[in-house]
Formats: structure tokens, C-alpha cells, sequence
């Protein structure tokens, strides 16, 4: 009997004793995993909030590309746009100004023959015969002609024509990819519209090679002149 009261005591002391020390180291463990728990869960969070980050960087770069392009191509289509607006100027100016050249050209052409032929003309007697006389030279005439208010207006015109076709060419020299042809077209065009001006605004050479060279530079321009319309707008 004392050995089993002896061996209650000892259960009793050693339960009075371990378990103060169990349930302490217990709660130890449940504070440690309370505290892997939620550190577990501020790095998740933390994973989260770097994933959702990267995502929307992933995403604002994407944007920025995609921005990037866009304004690119936006940018490109505006030279062109320009580029295709000033070409079809440019072709227009040129025609204007081979028109005014043209009938320029050919009143001087006209005022030239007539003085040497004497032939009478109700557009040309003015220059060949100002007093009712013939002048005695066809410079003569020609120079009446040029000091003419009318005649010197119009070549006027043409020169200013000149000045604004070479701006606009000037413009066009660094064609765009897919308008080098085009580009190409128009130069000749700008060739031939040169050589028919100087024509009106600078005559040299006889009756004969003026008449001859203005017949083949107004051809020229024309034929150049159609040729350039495959490249430009109606």
C-alpha cells in the first residue's frame, strides 16, 4: 500500500511538474507556428503584390510599345501624306507655269517671224510696226515686245513660277520609301518644264533653231508632263 501511494505521489508530483513545462512548450509551438503562418502569409502577399507588379509592367511596356509603333507608323504616314501633297503641287505649279511659257514662247515666236517677213498681225504690228513702220531689225521688235508692261507682267509670272517650283523641288529631294520611281518621274518633268520657261523668259538662237527647240521642249514637257500623272492625284 505505501509502494502504491508512494508511486500516486510520484505520477501526481511529476504531472504537477511536466505539465506547467509541456503546456508552456505547447504554446511555444503554436505562438512559433502562428508566426510561420503568418509570415507564410505576408510572403505570399509579398509574391502577390510582386507578381501583380511585374504584370503590370509587362503590361505598361507592352502599351509603350504598341504606342511606340502606332506613333511611328502615324508619323511615316503623315510624310508620306505631305510628301504625295507637295509631289502633286509641284506637278501642278509646273503645269501652270509650262502653260504661261507656252504662250509666251509663242508670241515671241510670232513677233520674231513677222518682223523678218513683214507680215502684218493685229497681235504682233504693235511691237514689229509701233509707228506704222517696220522696224529695221527684229531685235528691234523683240525688244518691244519685252518692254511691254503686259508682256513683262507675264514673264514675271513665269519666273515667280520658276521660284516656286524650285522650293517645292527642294521639298521632294529625299523621297519616302515607295516614291522613289515617282520622284524619279518628276525630275525629268522638272528637266523639261526648266528647259520650256527659259524658252519665254530667256530666247536665244535664230528664228529658225528658237521655233525648232520650242516646238521640241513644249512636246517634252507634255510628254513628261503625262507621265508624271501616273503618280499623282486627279
Amino acid at each position: 500500500t505505501q509502494d502504491i501511494d508512494a508511486r500516486h505521489e510520484a505520477q501526481q508530483m511529476a504531472q504537477d511538474q511536466v505539465a506547467p513545462i509541456y503546456e508552456e512548450i505547447y504554446q511555444d509551438m503554436v505562438k512559433l507556428m502562428d508566426a510561420n503562418t503568418e509570415h507564410g502569409d505576408k510572403l505570399e502577399k509579398i509574391l502577390t503584390m510582386v507578381e501583380l507588379i511585374t504584370l503590370i509592367a509587362i503590361i505598361a511596356v507592352i502599351v509603350v510599345a504598341i504606342g511606340g509603333i502606332i506613333a511611328t507608323n502615324s508619323h511615316k504616314k503623315n510624310l508620306e501624306t505631305r510628301y504625295a501633297e507637295n509631289m502633286d503641287q509641284a506637278s501642278y505649279t509646273m503645269l501652270m507655269g509650262a502653260s504661261d511659257a507656252e504662250d509666251a514662247a509663242n508670241l515671241i515666236n510670232k513677233v520674231w517671224r513677222n518682223a523678218i517677213y513683214e507680215d502684218t498681225d493685229s497681235e504682233t504690228d504693235k511691237y514689229t510696226r509701233p509707228n506704222g513702220w517696220w522696224v529695221s531689225d527684229f531685235n528691234d521688235a523683240l525688244r518691244n515686245l519685252f518692254a511691254d508692261s503686259t508682256f513683262c507682267s507675264q514673264i514675271a509670272d513665269i519666273e515667280e513660277n520658276q521660284e516656286s517650283v524650285a522650293e517645292l523641288m527642294k521639298q521632294l529631294k529625299n523621297p519616302p520609301a515607295g516614291y522613289e520611281e515617282a520622284y524619279e518621274a518628276l525630275k525629268e518633268y522638272y528637266s523639261a518644264y526648266l528647259e520650256l520657261t527659259n524658252m519665254a523668259t530667256n530666247p536665244s538662237g535664230s528664228l529658225q533653231s528658237y521655233s525648232s527647240n520650242f516646238n521640241e521642249a513644249d512636246s517634252n514637257a507634255l510628254n513628261c508632263y503625262n507621265a508624271m500623272r501616273l503618280y499623282i492625284g486627279d
